[in-house]
């Protein structure tokens, strides 16, 4: 089944993701540290977490994605945001903030560039939960000597805040 890249569509969804091998690793720490993760790279996505759930082998969260676009933000608003993704110098970070700051302040070709580059991952449910589960299986990994993914890649999601629609309607979002 084709995936569905969920951009620029203003909604409610409903959307979770299974522990590879449906294996029960989510102690109360992990949880605690999924539950942070999914406030703050919420909080970067600019996608509001209406509510969420996190048992011992998955996770929901109900989110809703804003319609407009993210290229209207001003640079105060990407930076503080790049600030919450990124809160301090990780060998993960894109660039250093102080760079991305003299970046968006000058513009011009490499100004824009930067600015797309983050506004592409800002209001888009693909993006964020694309995002959580990639931050979310590099702290798990980390923390117990593993590799590999954490976190199914698929995911299924319900359009609306309602009961979800027939598994016929359900379509896979990355």
């Amino acid at each position: 089944m084709r995936r569905l890249k969920v951009k620029g569509r203003e909604g409610l969804y409903h959307c979770y993701s299974r522990i590879v091998g449906r294996e029960r690793l989510l102690d109360a720490r992990c949880r605690e540290v999924l539950r942070i993760q999914i406030r703050r790279v919420s909080e970067f996505c600019g996608v509001e977490v209406l509510a969420w759930c996190v048992m011992s082998n998955h996770f929901h969260v109900l989110v809703r994605v804003p319609g407009e676009s993210a290229m209207g933000l001003g640079n105060a608003e990407l930076l503080r945001r790049y600030g919450v993704l990124y809160p301090k110098p990780t060998r993960w970070q894109l660039l250093r903030r102080e760079v991305l700051q003299k970046q968006l302040e000058a513009g011009g070709k490499e100004g824009e560039l930067a600015r797309g580059k983050l506004c592409a991952r800002m209001h888009d449910l693909s993006q964020y939960m694309k995002t959580l589960k990639q931050r979310y299986s590099v702290w798990y990994n980390r923390t117990h000597g593993l590799n590999g993914d954490v976190v199914e890649r698929a995911l299924w999601e319900h359009p609306g805040g309602g009961p979800g629609p027939g598994a016929a309607d359900r379509q896979r979002v990355y």
